[in-house]
């Protein structure tokens, strides 16, 4: 009254409901619009819209990839985009092959164990981006250098130079080229051309309760993380775009963010 403020929202989630009717009520004849934020008002929950049962006020939460209908037609779009995508991408491919193998030995296919649909382990194909001896070598960089060591934990990543990485990985990784392998998983079925990031198992512990929604779909080559941050985001954020992403899935959403894809990776920024 004093502020003669018009909009007025309600944020108090530890009062009980009917105490927040009074404050609502009290706030009426001052204002023009009265927002009430509900006690999950801090979930992540893009694409909730509300219903109404009878004269109560319920949220409604999409889970549009638990349809199975709609992991069917997203398989079928994954099989009539992979296939054509390989094919595209062959002389890259090869290209990508020679560079790799005239700049340090080892193979050129590198294979990772991931975790997939309902939690099941698959083999990830990546063209190969390290050193043999990667582990070792990040071991004696964290060693030597304790001020990235709070950086690994938070993003699982090190920015700037990685010294796993080798010469030609760097210039893969900037432009996500070692990605291109994972068109085989596509086609194999184990993964998706756009869903939630293939996490690795020593991650489950992190990932926490939201493994329930995240694994009840394929990892994607790309995803909302990929175009929405990258490497800066926290484990934290990409979990919760992850969960928006399978909530809120939609053909178009997949044909954007593969468009989207494209734009970030043309602009090489956020990836290390």
């Amino acid at each position: 009254k004093e502020t003669e403020a018009k909009d007025i929202i309600i944020a108090l989630s530890d009062r009980l409901q009917h105490r927040l009717v009074e404050i609502a009520k009290q706030a009426e004849p001052f204002a023009e619009t009265i927002k009430i934020v509900p006690p999950m008002g801090n979930l992540f929950t893009t694409g909730v819209h509300i219903d109404t049962m009878g004269d109560v006020i319920a949220l409604s939460v999409p889970r549009n990839l638990s349809n199975p209908w709609n992991l069917a037609v997203k398989r079928g779009l994954d099989l009539a985009l992979g296939l054509p995508f390989l094919i595209l991408l062959a002389p890259l491919f090869a290209a990508a092959a020679a560079a790799l193998a005239l700049d340090t030995k080892g193979p050129l296919i590198y294979t990772q164990w991931r975790l997939g649909r309902n939690g099941k382990k698959f083999r990830i194909f990546k063209f190969r981006s390290m050193f043999a001896d990667g582990e070792a070598r990040l071991a004696k960089w964290l060693d030597r250098h304790p001020e990235h060591r709070a950086e690994w934990e938070t993003y699982h990543k090190i920015k700037g130079r990685d010294p796993r990485v080798t010469r030609v990985g760097r210039v893969l990784r900037k432009w996500s080229v070692d990605e291109i392998p994972q068109l085989a998983n596509v086609l194999r079925g184990e993964m998706s051309l756009v869903g939630p990031r293939p996490y690795l198992p020593q991650e489950m512990a992190e990932i926490g309760k939201a493994a329930e929604i995240l694994f009840r779909v394929k990892p994607g080559i790309t995803g909302l993380w990929q175009v929405r941050g990258r490497s800066k985001l926290t484990f934290e954020d990409r979990i919760l775009l992850d969960e928006t992403y399978v909530r809120n899935w939609s053909p178009w959403l997949d044909v954007v963010i593969l468009l989207k894809t494209i734009t970030a990776l043309t602009k090489r920024e956020e990836a290390f």
